[in-house]
């Protein structure tokens, strides 16, 4: 029936966005058979769960069949030839979003293109609103400037014009308005677009939610940009804390898939926070340690065995457990949905929040307590420095590598190291840049590579891997090297000059 098809694409949809994807991969495929046999697959309604399964596909990173989803259904709605457009600018969005994510800028600018005519001509505000934000933020990608500005501001009068001052939709493109001015030198400018986003978030939304978070990284980045460390460093400490809290709300429930994929939509925010360390250190020496800190909090994430915690409970025979894990995990996965609306969408749906965290942080307190495996994994205790710092003997060091990617206006094709060392008698985490992160993931790798493979005498590789660390390293005997880049690809025994006498670790979890 209709509306046996609609609640399978329903269902799936509802998987989706809770991240249960094997769920809704199979309620998807369910629904496109339902909906074929009832309608046939030249119908609007196969068009539209190709179109979700597309969305779905996306999230799971199987870029190539949504783009073949997507362009099946474009061509499903273009041969109906209705009247209401509304759905085709939908798939056409979506499609032009996917060939950015890939990369593909030119496929997706004629998509946007052909968009923007067409919504032009049929009046559709809302819709064209969209469009022109999303068609100025592919053009700062392609650095097409000269219509970015006049686009964000049109998009921004719509918005402003037929949902009001207090919009997301609004606050959204004001933010990128704050965004492209500030890569284009226009401090002033870009501060007051900047904090009208802000307030509107924490107004429409809450101080807690992504968007928010985003804002506020954003002004710290302005900040930064035009020299006000001090505003900056504050900035950087609410987006970067609430980051890390996401992590703690998000992965529990997630598999690790699903983590890798959240995890590399956050990973840019603490590169482009590394960037600012780099350069505040000169004048501000504890960022290194709050540099430190954030790097052994995040560098175990993915090798968390949440599947494992999820096996170890299940068979433990006790029901009880199994059945509070079972409804945490619920409490968990619902949480994360809800944390995406707006206070007005939370309002509509009469969504307590508050009592839902409450509900969701009893039932994990009760857990930690009944089951160990649990309590390990799931553990969001914050490591800091001195806490290793205060097991190391004076002979020993810890030493972490990070691979920066340089930021500029935005990310650049340059590459940075940082290398932290640790000793018993710092006072603080001592920095060490290795600016030429180009050179030694190419050239000089590339001649370390020649010397292990022709078994060639190799005393050229010290110099230029290793040198500018050994000095702060005076007097130890054991090290423990976390590696990140290039130096995942280099023996540690190679970086010890020829006379070298400290033995070399690697460790990739916190030393505590």
């Amino acid at each position: 029936s209709k509306a046996g098809a609609s609640s399978l694409n329903n269902l799936a949809v509802l998987y989706q966005e809770t991240a249960r994807f094997n769920e809704a991969e199979n309620y998807f495929q369910e629904a496109l058979q339902a909906v074929e046999k009832q309608f046939g697959k030249e119908s609007h309604e196969y068009a539209v769960v190709l179109n979700n399964q597309a969305i779905y596909f996306s999230e799971v990173g199987r870029t190539e069949k949504a783009v073949a989803n997507l362009n099946t259904a474009i061509a499903i709605v273009e041969k109906l030839n209705s009247k209401n457009k509304r759905t085709e600018v939908g798939f056409q969005s979506n499609l032009a979003m996917l060939y950015q994510e890939q990369g593909k800028l030119v496929e997706a600018e004629a998509v946007y293109v052909k968009l923007e005519k067409m919504l032009r001509l049929i009046g559709d505000k809302t819709f064209y609103a969209g469009v022109l934000n999303n068609l100025a933020l592919l053009y700062i990608q392609m650095n097409k400037l000269d219509k970015v500005e006049e686009y964000l501001k049109q998009s921004a009068q719509i918005y402003q014009t037929r949902l009001g001052k207090e919009s997301p939709n609004y606050a959204k493109v004001l933010g990128d308005l704050g965004n492209f001015y500030r890569m284009q030198g226009k401090f002033v400018e870009a501060e007051d677009n900047l904090n009208k986003t802000l307030t509107i978030y924490g107004s429409a939304l809450n101080t807690n939610h992504p968007e928010y978070v985003k804002a506020q990284e954003d002004l710290a980045i302005l900040y930064w940009k035009k020299g006000d460390l001090t505003k900056a460093d504050a900035g950087f400490k609410i987006a970067m804390d609430k980051s890390l809290d996401f992590i703690n709300q998000y992965f529990p429930p997630m598999s690790e898939a699903e983590k890798t994929k959240y995890w590399d939509v956050l990973q840019p925010r603490f590169q482009r926070f590394y960037n600012y360390c780099l350069e505040a250190s000169a004048t501000n020496p504890a960022v290194v340690q709050t540099m430190f800190n954030y790097q052994i909090a995040t560098k175990g994430l993915l090798l968390n065995s949440t599947n494992k915690i999820k096996k170890s409970i299940l068979a433990s025979g006790n029901t009880e457990l199994i059945k509070d894990y079972s409804a945490w995990l619920d409490k968990k996965e619902t949480l994360a949905r809800y944390y995406s609306l707006s206070k007005t969408e939370l309002t509509e749906q009469n969504i307590d929040l508050g009592a839902l965290e409450s509900e969701a942080n009893t039932l994990e307190r009760s857990l930690s307590q009944r089951s160990t495996d649990f309590s390990q994994g799931y553990a969001a205790d914050k490591t800091e420095y001195k806490q290793i710092q205060a097991k190391l003997l004076d002979t020993e060091a810890v030493l972490e590598f990070i691979r920066i990617r340089a930021f500029d206006k935005d990310f650049t094709a340059d590459s940075k190291y940082a290398a932290l060392v640790l000793t018993k008698s710092a006072t603080d985490p001592k920095l060490v840049v290795l600016d030429n992160g180009n050179q030694l993931e190419t050239r000089y790798a590339k001649f370390y590579r020649n010397a292990i493979q022709n078994k060639q005498a190799d005393n050229y590789s010290y110099e230029q891997f290793w040198a500018r660390v050994d000095p702060a390293l005076a007097g130890k005997k054991v090290l423990y090297i976390s590696a990140d880049g290039v130096y995942n690809q280099i023996s540690l025994n190679t970086l010890k000059k020829p006379d070298g006498d400290y033995v070399l670790n690697r460790y990739d979890m916190v030393l505590v």
